[in-house]
């Protein structure tokens, strides 16, 4: 078995930079085994999740109630909605979307929740993937040069949850935080000849070394070799760099929440079929005009801007966009002189757009303060049973977790099926 110290010792005889190899290793995606590496998938489609991490309010935002909500609502392009002031710009693009407002969760605390959220099941002894591990084994190609699973936030930490679980290091998200630098040290440290002459020569010593040790690590070790070099020497890496983009382009997406949508929709474009990206730094302010007030705007530019760049490239139906947090928030009535929010999983709202949904609808009721469901409410696993049959993954289909145990990609749920595409 290779340790960690000659690993790196021979990443930096290779002349990759040690940093570069080691940080791509250790975020996980670049290291399959070779029999993942082997496995053959077809793409159907792609999936950005627009993460507000911390919870946005369905009061502030798609479910819009007199008496409780903080702001003034508007028409929208869907005939029969009216959603926030502060969100224009997608007003004028709903008739794009379907509005799920009764989600009803099991969870009401952050990290339990946003587990909850990412992988379909609560928190327990078996970490389990997260709904972008499961579309990197369903929809991606072991050969891209790009990871299958890209997860873009401005936080210190990727969401909880966002793991590949027991699918393993193969489906794990490659984390981007910093968006000017993109991937750190991605071109070689030496000239590409002298470059691919230390790799043919690492790679001949592998290989005798590989033939004594039969083992998965040691497959392991030669994969991640292999699509280290894919990566460095691939014209999709241009994706990560956000230079490229035509500077009017990266206007209209906003700030540095939005760069990332900009950047999730480049990825999505060379060919990675799941990207989750956060938007608005942590919602999680009891103050409900204050954090509405600072963030509703640069969301409303970043999505509406994605919203329309993938109509304008044709990419919009083969792409579906999920707006979501972990939970929404809850509040009084005004009247009554509070206006915080707090922490609410019993009725919160989700929103899609694109991946070819019947869009134009309007899921599920609320009551008049948005904190009940009245009428179809939706669970986490009926909604993730939605999101995969939408991509065309068998939410029915049965993984093996540590120890053999069968576990199906949704267990008990039921989609939503008036707005899934036509087969």
């Amino acid at each position: 078995m290779i340790g960690l110290e000659q690993l790196l010792s021979r990443r930096d005889f290779v002349g990759c930079s040690a940093a570069a190899a080691a940080s791509a290793s250790l975020s996980g995606w670049i290291h399959p085994l070779a029999a993942e590496a082997a496995q053959s998938t077809t793409r159907h489609k792609s999936c950005v999740v627009v993460w507000t991490d911390g919870g946005l309010s369905q009061l502030e935002s798609f479910d819009m109630k007199p008496g409780y909500s903080l702001f003034d609502s508007i028409e929208t392009s869907l005939p029969g909605l009216r959603i926030c002031d502060r969100l224009p710009k997608l007003a004028a693009l709903m008739h794009h979307a379907t509005v799920i407002r009764t989600m009803c969760t099991e969870e009401q605390s952050h990290g339990r929740a946003a587990y909850l959220a990412h992988t379909g099941v609560r928190r327990g002894p078996v970490v389990y993937p997260s709904l972008g591990a499961i579309a990197s084994m369903e929809l991606g190609k072991p050969d891209f040069p790009l990871p299958n699973y890209a997860c873009i936030t401005s936080l210190r930490h990727l969401p909880t949850g966002a793991r590949s679980g027991f699918l393993g290091p193969g489906h794990a998200p490659l984390g981007l935080r910093n968006l000017e630098k993109g991937i750190a040290n991605l071109r070689p440290a030496v000239q590409m000849q002298q470059f691919d002459d230390r790799y043919d020569l690492l790679s001949r010593l592998d290989k005798g070394f590989a033939e004594d040790r039969k083992a998965a690590p040691v497959a392991g070790h030669l994969a991640t070799l292999q699509r280290a070099k894919r990566l460095m020497q691939s014209q999709e890496s241009k994706a990560f760099d956000l230079s490229l983009e035509p500077e009017k382009s990266r206007e209209s997406y906003g700030d540095k929440y939005g760069q990332g949508v900009l950047l999730a929709r480049r990825l999505i474009e060379v060919g990675v079929p799941f990207v989750e990206v956060t938007v608005g730094g942590s919602w999680d302010n009891y103050s409900g005009a204050e954090y509405h007030e600072r963030y509703l705007p640069p969301l409303d530019m970043a999505l509406s801007s994605l919203i329309a760049d993938l109509n304008d490239r044709g990419l919009l139906d083969t792409t579906l966009i999920v707006l979501m947090g972990e939970f929404g928030r809850g509040g009084r009535k005004l009247t009554n002189g509070s206006k915080e929010r707090n922490h609410w999983n019993r009725a919160w709202s989700t929103v899609l757009f694109g991946g070819g949904i019947k869009a134009g609808q309007i899921i599920g009721k609320t009551d008049d303060g948005a904190q009940y469901v009245e009428d179809r409410p939706v669970s986490i696993r009926d909604f993730f049973a939605t999101i995969c049959s939408i991509l065309g993954i068998d939410y029915t289909k049965e993984n093996t977790a540590p120890g053999g145990r069968p576990i199906r990609i949704v267990d008990d749920g039921n989609p939503i099926t008036e707005i899934l595409p036509a087969s």
